[in-house]
C-alpha cells in the first residue's frame, strides 16, 4: 500500500512539473512579434494606397497621409485568415519622417470600398466607412529615421471573425508622413494570431 501511495505521489508531481513547461517548454515568445521565431501568420496587403480628392494612388512607392486632403487604405485577402483571429499588428517602415510629432488614428473599415471608385470624402466619413467606436492611436516622433520599422498592436480594432475584417484599415494622422508601400517592396505587413 504504501508504494502505490508513493508511485501516486510521484505520478502527481510529474504531471504538476510537465503542466508547467518543465519537461516540455513551450517555444519561447510564441505570440510576441519581437520574437523572429514567433507563431504569427503574416500577410500582406491585397490593396494598400491613399485616397486624394476623388483619386486613388496605388502602385506607387509610398502610403501619403496629409492631414484633410489624404488617407492611407488597406485591405487583406482574409480568405487565408484564420476563422478568428485573436490579436493582430501591423508593421510600418518610414518613408518620410514628420517635421513635427504626427499621431495615427487608425480604424477598421466598416463598409466595402473599391479601388476605382473610392473618394476622400467617403473615406473620411466616420458613420458610414470606418468604424470611429474603435481606435488605435499611436505617435510616430519627428527624429524616426527613414526605413525605421514602426510595429503597432490592433487588436482592439482588427480582432475577431475574419468576415468582419475584409474592409481592411483605415489611417489617419496629424502630421504629413508617408509609410513604404507594398509596391516598394518593404510594405506593411499584418501579424495575425490565431483565434
Amino acid at each position: 500500500m504504501e508504494k502505490l501511495s508513493r508511485l501516486f505521489v510521484i505520478a502527481a508531481l510529474v504531471a504538476l512539473l510537465a503542466s508547467c513547461g518543465v519537461f516540455f517548454a513551450p517555444k519561447k515568445g510564441r505570440w510576441n512579434i519581437q520574437d523572429p521565431g514567433n507563431d504569427l501568420l503574416t500577410f500582406k496587403p491585397s490593396a494598400d494606397g491613399y485616397v486624394e480628392g476623388t483619386t486613388w494612388h496605388d502602385g506607387v512607392p509610398e502610403l501619403y497621409a496629409w492631414p484633410g486632403s489624404k488617407i492611407i487604405l488597406m485591405r487583406f485577402n482574409t480568405k487565408e485568415f484564420p476563422d478568428s483571429v485573436a490579436a493582430s499588428y501591423i508593421r510600418l517602415k518610414v518613408n518620410m519622417n514628420p517635421s513635427n510629432d504626427a499621431d495615427l488614428f487608425i480604424h477598421r473599415i466598416a463598409s466595402t470600398w473599391d479601388i476605382s471608385t473610392i473618394q476622400y470624402t467617403v473615406a473620411d466619413d466616420p458613420v458610414k466607412f470606418f468604424d470611429d467606436s474603435a481606435e488605435i492611436m499611436v505617435t510616430i516622433p519627428s527624429g524616426i529615421p527613414v526605413g525605421e520599422d514602426v510595429q503597432i498592436p490592433l487588436s482592439e480594432i482588427y480582432s475577431g471573425g475574419k468576415e468582419k475584417l475584409s474592409n481592411g484599415l483605415i489611417i489617419h494622422t496629424t502630421e504629413t508622413l508617408k509609410f513604404y508601400s507594398a509596391e516598394s517592396g518593404t510594405g506593411p505587413i499584418l501579424f495575425v494570431e490565431p483565434g
